[in-house]
């Protein structure tokens, strides 16, 4: 039993609980945890209807009817927790969705102002000595907020009103620690601002858009509601193709190439182009679901190849549209695959010619396939989430396909499918290459939990 824990270490469990006792617990065991999540992600919703409440009771429902099958440690369920949970609805109908009481700036304001300051006392006669030190260090922030300022140079002063600079970087940079406050409202805003600061991609792309000096094809874009950036600078510029194959081991790329100009143009027996400029990552920034709430922080997918730390490359799952019908998120899945994210790249022209190949970046990807469930169900039973396995060539090789950049719609979770006994030899570098099936995990974000369990309800 778990006791003491902190607010971020519970957070942590709840995203992978479920995914990992799956088919090591017993199945009544998974479907009331199941439940039990599903009822606290459906309550912490912005926006809550009549709809969205029966949600939530029946997800209390369905933990109470199975949370008798796990070992009775306890004579009895008599626990206030469970007893509060039976009020939560009716709570929504009086005074509106429960998340918008949250106690967390009050109980962060009482650290800062108050216990923490109160460890520089004598433990006598509190009131006045925090006072003083809470003056202390409100002049220590002045101190470093005009010292900051006087420090900045001349040339960045005028950041602000700058707009797009096609001749920098846009500041995520995680290489090279770019994302620092680099003008006077970024230090205001690091010494003032309750976090750090959230980039605004979409503001970006809406800059870049405008302008006529920026580079094309544009490295942050807006598509649906994601914000896609890239960073100016490639990492590797203008490789060979073949090369790029071997660091990365993708034996199939060219071919993967060869077919994806075939099925945009005429079949052609020879690749146009024969270099690509490659990134190692991209950053997504996706819109909120619920209207109101705040900017969601940017998220990055790796395409990173093999290195001595990650062995068999770092690559992360997304969501990647294919039937141009179908909206992400209003669609959910439906017209949309989720894929394995191997390689960012965008074909460079030969000297002298531009080809249209040139003004798009493009993804290799591996497929992750749905695995049917019993009775014609997209989802397992118990833990109520899509399974997936790698797509594979008759030679048992992972098939290889090409998807234009601007497809991406979301970042995506996957959790190797332990079974009944996890593998011992996984690790985090490794899961990803030898595990046979994944779970594709909801429960990693709400935003994302609520987008999956629309368009399981749609199915």
């Amino acid at each position: 039993m778990l006791k003491q824990v902190t607010g971020r270490a519970q957070r942590d469990i709840q995203h992978y609980l479920v995914a990992v006792i799956t088919n090591a617990a017993p199945p009544g065991v998974v479907i009331a945890v199941c439940a039990l999540m599903d009822f606290h992600y459906l309550s912490q919703a912005v926006t809550i209807n009549k709809k969205q409440c029966q949600k939530i009771l029946d997800a209390l429902k369905t933990f109470h009817d199975h949370k008798r099958e796990s070992k009775n440690i306890l004579n009895n369920w008599y626990i206030p927790k469970l007893e509060m949970m039976q009020s939560v609805v009716p709570s929504i109908y009086q005074v509106g969705s429960p998340i918008q009481w949250s106690a967390d700036t009050t109980e962060q304001a009482h650290i800062t102002l108050i216990k923490d300051p109160a460890e520089s006392t004598n433990n006598q006669n509190y009131d006045p000595q925090i006072c003083q030190y809470l003056d202390c260090i409100k002049k220590c922030r002045h101190f470093h907020l005009v010292m900051s300022i006087a420090q900045q140079p001349q040339s960045q002063t005028h950041t602000t009103t700058a707009g797009y600079r096609d001749d920098q970087d846009d500041g995520i940079d995680d290489d090279k620690n770019a994302d620092e406050a680099g003008d006077i409202q970024d230090v205001i805003s690091d010494l003032w601002g309750t976090g750090r600061v959230i980039s605004n991609f979409f503001k970006k792309a809406q800059l870049a858009s405008l302008s006529t000096t920026a580079p094309r094809p544009l490295h942050t874009f807006v598509i649906g509601s994601m914000a896609i950036h890239l960073n100016f600078d490639p990492l590797l510029r203008c490789q060979a193709i073949n090369d790029v194959a071997g660091k990365f081991c993708l034996p199939d790329l060219q071919p993967a190439l060869a077919d994806y100009i075939q099925r945009e143009a005429s079949p052609t027996t020879n690749l146009p182009f024969q270099h690509l400029n490659i990134w190692f990552k991209v950053h997504v920034q996706q819109t909120p679901r619920h209207s109101g709430s705040a900017l969601l922080p940017a998220l990055t997918v790796n395409a990173s190849p093999p290195d001595a730390n990650w062995k068999h490359g770092c690559y992360d799952a997304a969501i990647f549209t294919v039937d141009s019908t179908e909206q992400w998120p209003a669609s959910g899945l439906k017209g949309h695959v989720v894929v394995e994210v191997c390689l960012i790249m965008l074909p460079v022209s030969p000297s002298g010619r531009t080809l249209p190949w040139a003004a798009c970046f493009l993804t290799y990807v591996q497929h992750l396939d749905m695995v049917p469930q019993q009775h014609g169900m997209v989802l397992d039973h118990t833990m109520q989430m899509h399974v997936l396995k790698r797509a594979m060539h008759a030679g048992a090789t992972p098939f290889g396909d090409i998807l234009p950049l601007d497809q991406l719609c979301s970042f995506a979770h996957i959790i190797p499918h332990f079974g009944p006994h996890a593998d011992t030899c996984l690790t985090p570098q490794n899961s990803s290459k030898f595990a046979q099936s994944f779970l594709l995990n909801k429960y990693i974000d709400k935003d994302f939990y609520y987008t999956i369990s629309k368009s399981n309800a749609a199915a």
